[in-house]
């Protein structure tokens, strides 16, 4: 087994299929990657009577299917954010206390894109107000590597407050870890993100 950044799961199997040295049976990525795998034509559709059981969200490709949804949510450290204080909306994160103090999980599209039209389409917002909230929120913050990079950094007290984690890393850090990390009350709205599996196409097994 090989476990690294999407990216990283990503560019192997391309490699590893264009070499013709598959060294892989499953790849287990996020849509953009597995997208990409299917683009390039180095997976097989998966056939199964499983998928007869399977929820109609999990089934968005011929070629991948999803295994689990993770949840986008805003997290912050408990230490640092006091109950009552945590934000209430995503407008509360442009607040001049956080600058400086956000960290930014990189190569977030489903979420931005996801938000984008939540408040253009929800809120009504123009699409030019809808993006110059991100270019405000990106100048409040900095770009962390990746979701379990900034879960980290945030119960070490080094961000303040990340406002695109996945639900399941804040909630295991506060448990197995014990970090002082939490996200709730939760800020709407939730994004739910599928991430799966493919077939490579010349599977070994």
């Amino acid at each position: 087994s090989y476990r690294a950044q999407q990216a990283l799961v990503r560019e192997r199997a391309l490699r590893e299929a264009k070499a013709g040295k598959t060294g892989a049976d499953i790849a287990d990525a996020t849509p953009a990657e597995l997208i990409q795998l299917s683009q390039e034509k180095v997976v097989t559709p998966y056939k199964s009577p499983v998928l007869n059981d399977l929820r109609p969200e999990a089934k968005v490709s011929p070629d991948w299917m999803a295994t689990r949804f993770g949840i986008y949510t805003v997290g912050w450290n408990t230490d640092q954010v006091k109950a009552g204080s945590e934000p209430k909306t995503f407008n509360d994160l442009l607040d001049a206390k956080w600058k400086g103090k956000i960290g930014f999980a990189d190569a977030d599209w489903v979420w931005y894109g996801t938000l984008v039209t939540h408040f253009t389409e929800k809120q009504k917002m123009s699409e030019a107000d809808a993006k110059g909230y991100f270019k405000k929120l990106a100048a409040n913050s900095r770009v962390v590597k990746g979701h379990t990079a900034a879960t980290e950094l945030l119960g070490a007290g080094q961000i303040t407050l990340a406002p695109s984690l996945y639900a399941h890393n804040i909630d295991d850090g506060k448990y197995n870890k014990g970090m002082p990390v939490g996200r709730e009350p939760s800020i709407g709205p939730m994004i739910f993100e599928p991430s799966g599996q493919t077939i490579m196409k010349d599977a070994p097994h």
